[in-house]
């Protein structure tokens, strides 16, 4: 089973690692072995008629932060799951 997720959302460094529930989500996921992604809505494009989003693999996160790694381009079909935050309201 392809263990792979993706969250869509606002820049990583504006999320509020206390309040925010895909950072949950995220650090949850890792702990059940999941492989979380992240990436925002400009990073999802279509190429060759496939979907693609440059997202970076989170390899931590937790109240205090969250860490990931340089952005790489994924299928979006090759996913187990996507997760899309409503946007933070200014």
């Amino acid at each position: 089973m392809n263990k792979k997720l993706l969250f869509i959302t606002d820049p990583l460094k504006g999320l509020n690692p206390k309040k925010d529930t895909s950072i949950f989500m995220m650090e949850e996921s890792i702990a059940l072995g999941y492989k979380p992604h992240q990436c925002e809505m400009k990073d999802l494009y279509i190429q060759e008629g496939d979907v693609f989003a440059d997202a970076r693999s989170i390899i931590s996160a937790g109240t205090t932060q969250i860490e990931g790694i340089k952005k790489e381009a994924i299928k979006v079909s090759d996913l187990s799951l996507i997760h899309i935050s409503e946007p933070t309201r200014p």
